[in-house]
């Protein structure tokens, strides 16, 4: 998991930046419609800011785990491995609403 930890980093940064104030013009259109509408459109808000936190924490504890930790899930690169897939699970589900969004005709 160590290999693919700069990818993560990135994706984590960009998910957001990249088409996130169009997606949340997008979703606010369909704002009021319905309770389920309005409660995705708060997660939303709160993934797309979370993202880029969880990829700069991710990003210190990177540099911070000894190299000789990163190959095995002891201590401090076991706790960088769990940060890694939620930071992962965050920032594809944040690129996927913006991709998806993007892809909606206006």
């Amino acid at each position: 998991m160590a290999d693919v930890i700069p990818m993560i980093i990135v994706l984590a940064m960009g998910s957001g930046a990249l088409g996130g104030p169009e997606a949340l013009r997008l979703l606010l259109t369909f704002a009021g419609r319905s309770p389920l509408v309005d409660i995705g459109i708060v997660v939303f808000v709160i993934a797309a800011l979370t993202a880029p936190a969880l990829g700069t924490m991710l990003l210190a504890c990177f540099y911070r785990t000894p190299l000789a930790a990163r190959g095995g899930p002891i201590g401090a690169a076991a706790a960088a491995d769990l940060l890694s897939k939620m930071t992962l699970a965050v920032s594809l589900a944040v690129a996927l609403l913006v991709s998806a969004s993007r892809r909606a005709p206006p």
